[in-house]
């Protein structure tokens, strides 16, 4: 049976008062104060004891390499992204805005910027 409009109208406000329960902070920027490399995650203040996983991908990469003769052969590799250091400013988003399952999506790479806060 197909829903009606009443139905999607019910599903929508159910939505909508879901989101204005949840905190609407969905990502946080910080420095990461310890480095698990064997388990692949870090640290950071906020988030206590709670260990924070790298969401990044391995790459393949290919690469031309030119033989003695002239030929040229395909090289393939994989790429594993890099871990980030201590003290290291890096953004995290948090699930659905709550402290559980935190993810590090990437280091701030950039020195030299200006850094908006609440007027």
């Amino acid at each position: 049976m197909p829903l009606t409009d009443g139905d999607w109208k019910r599903i929508q406000n159910a939505i909508a008062g879901f989101s204005r329960t949840q905190p609407s902070d969905f990502f946080v920027q910080g420095e990461v104060v310890k480095v698990d490399s064997i388990r692949k995650v870090i640290f950071m203040a906020e988030f206590g004891d709670q260990p924070i996983p790298i969401f990044a991908f391995n790459y393949d990469v290919k690469t031309l390499d030119t033989q003695k003769n002239g030929r040229t052969k395909v090289r393939m590799s994989i790429a594993h992204p890099r871990l980030p250091k201590k003290g290291d400013i890096v953004l995290v988003a948090k699930h659905m805005g709550t402290r559980r399952l935190p993810k590090c999506l990437g280091v701030l790479r950039s020195k030299n910027f200006v850094e908006v806060g609440e007027d």
